[in-house]
């Protein structure tokens, strides 16, 4: 998922930088939306994956619903996401999926490559490379701009955790 968002990050921000709007806060919010979009798009993939491949499995299980209905005798969609076997599964892996692989590990090591690494790769250039002085070095040792695309992925787990409930 880090690495994941790491590429998201970086293609957003090519295509709101290709885009050309002219003051920096309009090209946060163009990246903000490209990102929440993006991510919103891959949760779907995900979830389209999770509902097909738990309709396999009911199926292949021989799962019934609370009438005795056979699973794969079921027709609608509405009929087979309503059943206690498919909302069971569904929940559970929106519960996986959500906790601790988007809730909690981005939040605990994202700082490594976004802050830290840089700043490492920074210093070393500064102290093995005697000619970079001045402003030159401040600029290799500075932190990098911060955006707003944090406020996308605390609306994506805002979303997910709603999504939990249903």
């Amino acid at each position: 998922v880090v690495i994941g968002n790491a590429i998201m990050y970086e293609v957003c921000a090519r295509i709101s930088e290709w885009v050309g709007l002219s003051f920096r806060d309009q090209r946060e919010v163009c990246y903000m939306m490209l990102y929440t979009i993006a991510c919103m798009f891959n949760v779907l993939l995900d979830f389209v994956t999770t509902y097909t491949t738990a309709e396999i499995i009911l199926e292949s299980l021989g799962f019934r619903t609370y009438f005795g209905l056979h699973f794969r005798d079921v027709n609608s969609f509405t009929q087979k996401f309503e059943t206690y076997g498919m909302q069971r599964s569904l929940a559970e892996n929106t519960y996986s999926y959500a906790f601790p692989s988007t809730f909690l590990i981005p939040f605990l090591i994202e700082w490594m490559p976004t802050i830290a690494l840089p700043y490492l790769v920074g210093k070393l250039i500064v102290k093995s490379h005697p000619e970079v002085r001045g402003l030159d070095a401040e600029g290799w040792l500075e932190m990098l701009p911060m955006d707003i695309g944090r406020y996308a992925d605390l609306l994506l787990n805002i979303i997910l955790g709603i999504l939990i409930f249903y």
